[in-house]
């Protein structure tokens, strides 16, 4: 017990002085390790380099660590960044799920409205959801709204003169916006979206009495962006700026047929079946709410934009 105090009583005094440790454990006259590399180095350089070396190395690790701090924190605000892109809108409709508009105005109401569509025709709660990428397309469809509007088809009775200048093909023009694309009448949407714009198939065709055509395309897309301007031709950005008055055209056998804008809305399904062309995107990425422009046949001569490339 005497031997174990005493060796307790020396604890502090070995760890105070460094020599003393050294004595204690017959190091004194040793030159530790790392110190014999430090002076067989400073007697290589000689004193003035081995200094403007200390230098150099203190100053590369500080530009070293801070290099590295800021690259992973470069790469943590991408990725909450990405985070906040992909999931961001799963976890809104999450908690806020949305509400569905009202049905449709007739078109005669439209013509009355300011040229806003969205502002005069969507409820309050439509107009305060907003920012989509592939969304899911799939479509609620009404078939009482189809019985009837084949029982009743339209009354627009048009087929345009063929025109052998027009391009082969089926193709959607929205010169307002810049559209230009194939329409792809695909059983999966997502084989035609990848490229251009869908053809929602067993419905209309262009000069259909009995069902309207049914054209949905992407607002956003991942593997457009990478390619110039190809999204500005094929997606469907900026559908929300169409208004009542604005014209889609749609080539077909060399024919052109002109639709006429005259109702939009925001929502989660079809709500006018008497329409001839329904064109539509989704609003938000993984959202219900889809926004929709309705438009009429009208018989007209102009030249198509594609007659012009």
């Amino acid at each position: 017990m005497k031997e174990y105090s005493a060796s307790l009583a020396f604890r502090p005094v070995l760890i105070r002085f460094p020599n003393v440790r050294q004595l204690w454990l017959g190091e004194l006259g040793k030159r530790s390790q790392k110190k014999s590399q430090k002076h067989h180095l400073r007697s290589l350089l000689g004193r003035k380099w081995y200094v403007w070396y200390k230098k150099l190395v203190k100053k590369l690790k500080k530009l070293w660590t801070k290099a590295l701090k800021t690259a992973l924190n470069l790469i943590m605000i991408a990725s909450l960044a990405i985070s906040l892109v992909w999931f961001g809108p799963k976890w809104y409709f999450a908690i806020f799920p949305p509400q569905q508009t009202n049905s449709a105005q007739s078109a005669e109401s439209s013509d009355n409205q300011p040229s806003s569509l969205l502002a005069a025709s969507q409820p309050q709660e439509a107009q305060k959801q907003e920012g989509e990428l592939q969304g899911n397309f799939d479509l609620t469809i009404n078939q009482q709204e189809i019985d009837a509007r084949k029982a009743t088809p339209t009354k627009t009775n048009f087929r345009p003169p063929y025109n052998k200048n027009l391009p082969e093909g089926d193709w959607l023009i929205i010169p307002r916006i810049g559209v230009r694309s194939l329409l792809q009448a695909t059983k999966d949407y997502n084989e035609a979206l990848e490229t251009g714009v869908w053809l929602v198939p067993d419905f209309g065709q262009p000069g259909d009495q009995e069902l309207p055509i049914i054209v949905a395309g992407h607002r956003f897309g991942f593997k457009w962006w990478w390619k110039n301007d190809y999204w500005r031709y094929h997606s469907f950005y900026l559908l929300p700026d169409l208004e009542p008055g604005d014209t889609v055209e749609i080539i077909a056998d060399k024919r052109k047929y002109v639709y006429e804008i005259y109702f939009g809305e925001e929502g989660t399904e079809i709500t006018d079946y008497q329409a001839d062309l329904i064109v539509y995107t989704c609003k938000h990425l993984d959202s219900p709410i889809r926004i929709f422009r309705y438009a009429r046949l009208i018989p007209t001569e102009e030249n198509s934009l594609l007659n012009k490339l």
